[in-house]
């Protein structure tokens, strides 16, 4: 058995292609939901990205106008460094994903049947 840990959690799939059918069918259904789960997270952590690009947008333009530009400085830092934070988690993510997917096909399907 191996085990995959990865962003969402852990996997276990039995290599051994002479385990019955019923049990890799359970353990495809399995690694097909964590995928359905993972693009969910990636479409989310997407639009995490989205949103704070535009934050700091709206920042940018406050640091220039600002009374306190010290502070509008420390927060478009702040939201840059929460920038490369979700472009790092969104790597991750698709990186698991694809290892999700390569499971799935050893398990003998691509569409979690």
């Amino acid at each position: 058995v191996k085990v995959h840990e990865g962003a969402i959690g852990s996997i276990n799939f039995a290599e051994d292609t002479s385990a019955n059918d019923e049990g890799l069918k359970v353990q495809r259904e399995a690694v097909a939901e964590l995928i359905k789960e993972t693009d969910a997270t990636i479409a989310e952590k997407k639009a995490s990205i989205t949103d704070n690009e535009e934050a700091i947008k709206t920042k940018e333009a406050e640091v220039t106008t600002s009374n306190d530009c010290k502070l509008a400085e420390k927060q478009l830092q702040n939201l840059k460094n929460k920038e490369e934070t979700y472009t790092t988690d969104l790597t991750d993510l698709e990186t698991y994903k694809k290892e999700l997917e390569k499971s799935l096909a050893n398990l003998g399907g691509a569409d979690g049947t």
